[in-house]
């Protein structure tokens, strides 16, 4: 029998910031949910997830690597992007 917790990635902030940025994606229908495989747009819960990473960009400022800034100031982003594109 395997040990399932090696089958998981590391926990860190870039871990918890990507999965967060693959569920907005989910909810702007960029990306089929794992569950069913279809694609389906919930653009206020991809809202509310967008103005979540927005809060741990705020509340962490100062106290990131290089790396982790970088990586969320893109994804936020190109996340607000993408909603700005399903909303017009």
């Amino acid at each position: 029998m395997s040990d399932a917790s090696s089958a998981l990635p590391e926990a860190n902030f870039l871990t918890f910031c990507s999965g967060l940025c693959t569920q907005a994606l989910m909810q702007l229908g960029e990306v089929p949910f794992p569950d069913s495989g279809q694609r389906q747009e919930n653009l206020p819960f991809a809202r509310y997830t967008i103005d979540i990473l927005c809060i741990l960009r705020e509340k962490t400022q100062g106290n990131l690597t290089q790396e982790e800034r970088s990586y969320l100031d893109a994804a936020i982003e190109d996340l607000q992007t993408r909603m700005a594109q399903k909303q017009s």
